[in-house]
């Protein structure tokens, strides 16, 4: 048996092939998903988020190479280890692939035991390297940090919203750790909701741990990005609380001295901080920009965002909100 479990994505055309590398991969007790052509496949890698694909290269409708190019351009599927499967003769198949993206290939007609050694070893790797949220398989701090030196190195136009929930460990202490983490998986939900909706196509968007996301797009995203966050939380956030706290507005809880006092119910605040009117030169110093906006729009009540409007050489707290 497979040391852990994991769903892979079979994309090939050959319903044979699809067959075979079922049967091999669900008898280690991986799960597995199969499409018939790279469209197909694009649907479903973004839907089910599978830990890795398997993709030949020749296919209709969508060919293998385009597809790795497409998973690789999308914030959801861009850290998917992808393996491809090529002919004997498809040299130049492989070269292509790896330089669209492909993390490794494997030849037909293959060897199942090669096969499994191979899915296994980027499972693992990407468990050990790509550190994503167990909670809300988003990529987490390294992959932002990346994201953000790679938005640096380009050179372009480019914003970083952080999100933050207001009022979430109280609500920790008095409805319990799985209630909350309904809530992280809620609010994961909604910003990539926001980001499909509004976002480009290459934005990306990370879980750095507990109730901090991080989104980074174009400046021109970014106000849709985070009304839309801010609109929806809102709308949903009453239904996590009972129907007591829900009607009064506020939950009681305790505060650091043991004291008894009421906490409104939860809120959003996001910070904006983009390189339109100052120079940013480090993934740090975008993080500590970040902190302070953020400590600044926690003190208006409510979910609120701010973009950062400051220039290089401004003083002053950043503007109201």
């Amino acid at each position: 048996m497979s040391s852990r479990s994991g769903k892979i994505l079979v994309v090939d055309d050959d319903p044979i092939v699809r067959e075979v590398v079922s049967e091999s991969l669900e008898a280690e007790g991986l799960s597995v998903i199969c499409a018939p052509d790279g469209q197909e496949g694009l649907r479903l890698a973004r839907q089910e988020k599978p830990d890795l694909v398997l993709l030949d290269v020749r296919m209709p409708r969508m060919d293998g190479l385009e597809l790795c190019r497409q998973l690789r351009r999308g914030f959801l599927t861009s850290t998917i280890p992808i393996i491809m499967l090529t002919s004997l003769n498809g040299t130049a198949d492989k070269v292509e692939g790896m330089r669209m993206g492909a993390d490794d290939y494997v030849t037909k007609p293959f060897d199942p035991q090669e096969l499994i050694a191979r899915v296994s070893t980027h499972l693992h790797r990407t468990e050990r390297d790509i550190q994503t949220s167990p909670l809300t398989r988003l990529p987490g701090n390294l992959a932002v940090e990346r994201a953000i030196r790679d938005r640096l190195s380009a050179g372009g136009l480019f914003a970083v919203c952080y999100f933050d929930l207001d009022h979430f460990k109280p609500y920790n202490s008095r409805y319990g750790f799985v209630a909350g983490d309904l809530v992280i998986q809620m609010l994961s939900d909604l910003i990539v909701g926001a980001v499909l909706e509004h976002g480009n196509d290459d934005d990306f968007v990370g879980h750095e741990g507990g109730d901090d996301f991080v989104v980074v797009t174009t400046p021109d995203k970014a106000e849709a990005v985070c009304k839309t966050v801010i609109a929806t939380f809102d709308e949903m956030i009453p239904q996590h609380y009972n129907d007591q706290d829900r009607t009064q507005g506020f939950s009681l809880g305790r505060d650091r001295q043991g004291v008894e006092v009421s906490f409104p119910l939860m809120s959003v605040s996001g910070a904006v901080v983009t390189n339109h009117r100052r120079t940013l030169m480090h993934p740090r110093q975008v993080a500590e920009i970040a902190a302070e906006v953020l400590s600044y729009v926690k003190t208006v009540e409510g979910s609120n965002y701010l973009f950062d409007r400051r220039g290089d050489n401004a003083e002053g707290p950043p503007q109201e909100v």
